[in-house]
């Protein structure tokens, strides 16, 4: 059996009649658009966290989907990225696709 997950939530494949669940798997983001633009106007990940007010390890850990953003950091992080509200989903909601067999 093949299981495709997209990338901070928990996903459950249950079998076919309800009954156990079989797997497990957490939902990344894929971020590498994020990364390029901030590269692009910032140059390091050091100067982009301190304009939005975020400490290096904190978005850190956001680049590797092991924290999730909140709602005022995306809203600053667009602001001084020069971005606008549509390009939120490109920026912070691409998922990544993990194949996982069973």
């Amino acid at each position: 059996m093949m299981v495709y997950s997209v990338g901070v939530h928990i996903c459950e494949l249950h079998d076919n009649k309800g009954g156990d669940t079989m797997a497990k798997q957490k939902i990344v983001y894929d971020y590498s658009r994020l990364k390029g633009r901030i590269r692009e106007i910032f140059n390091t990940q050091e100067a982009f966290a301190l304009a939005v007010g975020l400490s290096e390890r904190s978005l850190s850990l956001k680049l590797s989907s092991a924290r999730g953003w909140k709602q005022d950091q995306i809203m600053k992080a667009i602001e001084v990225l020069g971005l606008t509200e549509e390009d939120i989903q490109p920026y912070f909601f691409t998922i990544k696709v993990q194949r996982c067999e069973l």
